[in-house]
Order: C-alpha cells, then sequence, then structure tokens
C-alpha cells in the first residue's frame, strides 16, 4: 500500500520508491518467496541505475541484497557476479578507504565455499578480518565471528593446527564479548575438540569436549540433541586416550538416551550415538557388543534423508574390522565391500590390507596398502597417526619384497 502511494506521489523512477521495492523483497524474502523478492529488487535496481548511476552506494547495497536471494536460491553463479559487482562499486568509489565492505567479503567467503574453493574463501574471510579489526578494533564480537570461520575452512582444508589457532584466537574475542554460557563460546570450544582430535591431541580433546558439553546443556538442557556431537567427540577421545572407560560407557548410555528422549527410539539421529557406544564396547573388548552397536548405527543412517554415504562408508568399515577381528573373514569383506560402495575410503583399503597381511599374503597385502596410499593423498581428513601408521606399513612390507618401484613412488626411505 505504501509502495503504491510512493508510487503515485513521486513516479515510478524515484530512489524512494526503490527503496520500498526493495523492503517488499525483504517481506517476500523472510516468507522463503524467493521469485517474488528477485523481481522487487530487479526493479529496485533498475531504479537505482536510472536516477543514480553506476557507480552508487545504494546500487551496491541492493546488488548485495540481491546476491543474497540468489545464494539461498542455490544460484551461486549469479550470487557471485552480483557480490562481485557490489564490491567492484565499493572499491570505485572509494568506501572504506577503498576496501570493500567486510559484510561482502563475508557473502563472498561462503559462496566460494559452497563452490568448493576453499582457498578464495579463506582469502575473502582473512580480508573481511584484517578490515574489522581495522574499522572495529580487535575485540569486537565480529573479529571472533571471522576468526571461527577461517578456522572452519582451515579444518575443511586438513590444516588442524592453523584451524585450532584460529579457534584459539576467536575464544579470546568470545571470551570477553559474552557471557557464559553462551552459544558462541560453546560452538567454539566444539571446533577446539574437532581440531585437537584430528590433530591426535586427545588430552586437549577431552578438555574442550568436556567443556562444550557442559556450555551446551546450561544453554539447552542435558537432553537437547546439540549435545549428541560433544558426547561423540568426548567418548571418541576418552577412547583413543585409552581414558576412564567406565566413565566413557555412562556417557555413551546417556547421549543414546538423550537423543531418544529428543527425537524418538529410531531414525538416523541415534546413527552417532550408537557408534560411540560402539567405540566405547570395542575399546572394553567386548567385540559382539561393539559390532552390535556399530550394525545399529548403519541401520539408523538408512532411515536419513538423505542418506549419509560418506558416514556410513566410515562405520560399515568398521564394521569390516569387528568381523576380521572375530574371525569372520567373509562377512568382513561383505562389510568393506559395502563401504566402498556407499563411498570410496582408505579406510576400507587398510582394513583389507589387515585381512591380507594376516592370512600370509604378502603380494595382496601390498596392493591394497598401494591402493590405501593413493587414496590416502587425495583425502584431507585423515588423522595424522593413521597417515603414519599406512606409510611405515608400506615401507616395511615393500623394502621386504624387494618393490624398489614402490619405495620410490611414495618417495619412502
Amino acid at each position: 500500500e505504501a509502495l503504491g502511494i510512493l508510487r503515485r506521489i513521486l513516479g515510478d523512477e524515484h530512489p524512494d520508491v526503490a527503496r520500498s521495492h526493495g523492503l517488499m523483497a525483504f517481506v517476500y524474502r523472510d516468507q522463503e518467496l524467493w521469485d517474488p523478492a528477485l523481481a522487487e529488487l530487479d526493479t529496485a535496481v533498475a531504479i537505482e541505475r536510472n536516477m543514480l548511476g553506476d557507480l552508487s552506494e545504494v546500487l551496491a547495497a541492493t546488488l548485495a541484497n540481491r546476491a543474497n536471494i540468489y545464494y539461498r536460491k542455490d544460484d551461486l553463479v549469479r550470487a557471485k557476479a552480483d557480490v562481485d559487482r557490489a564490491i567492484g562499486i565499493e572499491k570505485r568509489i572509494g568506501l572504506n578507504h577503498g576496501d570493500p565492505s567486510p559484510i561482502n567479503l563475508n557473502m563472498l567467503a561462503i559462496i566460494y565455499n559452497d563452490m568448493g574453493q576453499l582457498d578464495s574463501a579463506t582469502t575473502c574471510y582473512e580480508n573481511a578480518l584484517r578490515i574489522t579489526k581495522a574499522t572495529l578494533g580487535p575485540a569486537h564480537p565480529n573479529v571472533g565471528v571471522l576468526e571461527n570461520n577461517i578456522g572452519l575452512l582451515w579444518f575443511a582444508k586438513g590444516g588442524f593446527s592453523k584451524a585450532r589457532d584460529h579457534y584459539r584466537a576467536a575464544m579470546a574475542v568470545f571470551e570477553k564479548a559474552f557471557p557464559d554460557p553462551h552459544p558462541q563460546r560453546a560452538n567454539t570450544w566444539f571446533n577446539m575438540a574437532t581440531a585437537y582430535s584430528y590433530n591426535d591431541q586427545y588430552d586437549s580433546c577431552m578438555i574442550c569436549s568436556d567443556s562444550a558439553l557442559v556450555k551446551y546443556a546450561a544453554l539447552f538442557g542435558a537432553d537437547h540433541p546439540v549435545l549428541a556431537a560433544s558426547y561423540m567427540y568426548l567418548i571418541g577421545c576418552m577412547v583413543k586416550y585409552h581414558g576412564d572407560m567406565d566413565r566413557a560407557w555412562s556417557l555413551a548410555q546417556k547421549n543414546i538416551d538423550a537423543m531418544i528422549k529428543a527425537k524418538g527410539p529410531t531414525g538416523a539421529h541415534l546413527a552417532l550415538p550408537y557408534w560411540a557406544a560402539g567405540l566405547v564396547r570395542e575399546e572394553q573388548k567386548d567385540l559382539p557388543g561393539a559390532l552390535d552397536y556399530q550394525q545399529r548405527a548403519v541401520s539408523a543412517l538408512k532411515l536419513g534423508d538423505p542418506f549419509d554415504v560418506v558416514r556410513a562408508s566410515r562405520i560399515e568399515a568398521m564394521i569390516g574390522k569387528l568381523q576380521h577381528a572375530l574371525g569372520k573373514d567373509d562377512r568382513a569383506i561383505a562389510a568393506l565391500d559395502s563401504s566402498s560402495s556407499f563411498n570410496p575410503n582408505s579406510e576400507a583399503l587398510w582394513y583389507r590390507y589387515l585381512i591380507a597381511r594376516d592370512a600370509g599374503d604378502d603380494k595382496k597385502a601390498l596392493d591394497r596398502l598401494i591402493e590405501c596410499e593413493r587414496m590416502r593423498e587425495g583425502e584431507v581428513m585423515m588423522r595424522s597417526t593413521a597417515r603414519k601408521e599406512v606409510k611405515e606399513a608400506l615401507t616395511a612390507l615393500a623394502t621386504r619384497l624387494g618393490r624398489k618401484d614402490v619405495l620410490e613412488e611414495f618417495h619412502l626411505n
């Protein structure tokens, strides 16, 4: 109604009319009506270009808003084009002393991340961090958010130590900016736990996981599903670190009970709790019990929509390992076949190597190790101890069999 009044008074071509089209776009956006929102922003862009020219701060803001809608529609190409144009305008008219706005750099980083261009996303976040520190100061909460986002990207690229350092920097900001407990502080404790875990620093992982668990419970209640991942990392670290297995088992049971209470007795939400319980049972030398929980985990995953093939492949690989330990190699191989069919992975190849090795078949064992090492080189999400274990086994077996070609291919001494 207001837009109609403005158009009658000011005409169709007026900056205030363009602004009203932009406000209408926000209304449609909040209802997730993307096409009507885009139509309003297209009109606003056309008016602003005609009335204000191609180098106005107002046009840059509208282009950025349109980029946001394109992003929500999963049209990353158009989203990136609009953000690039907005940043170009900001630079040419000298806004922010010639720097792009951190908001637009942040949006561009998100788009690059979704495009799989992680290095470009990291550069955008780093530039946004530099500008934000200069304009808002190093203690502003936005600095912590950007440090955390850079950490997430380094983690995705396999740079676990760098991820940890950025998470620490984020926590230093959040501890001063927010009360305790606070979601940002809880999330950062959890992120630090993941970085420590993948860096095989299980003592530090346990401390961070425990802290995250306490914060999440204080914020959301002890039965909230958000606690599941913290339980998983805490239990996993206790297993890897050979900690208190009685407490680990108690946590595993508590995690299962909490997820059942929160979301029901069946479903994909139980996959991680069952997986964690299986880890504890394996550490307690209860291999049949461990196998039962891992099989429950896969069954739970199959109820998910979409089906998490990556996680299912890892759990099927663990089932293969357990079946082998129980002397059931036919079932082990079937599970490993299933793992590879879901998602080819070096973990399944490693367990195939163990089966061949224990059967005394050195040739097949070496073939599996070669395949494992080749696949491992393309996997960033692999713990350092696992990388070392594969390399040491390959070096020893290739040396014993006189396979200089293998030693040369993988630069092994």
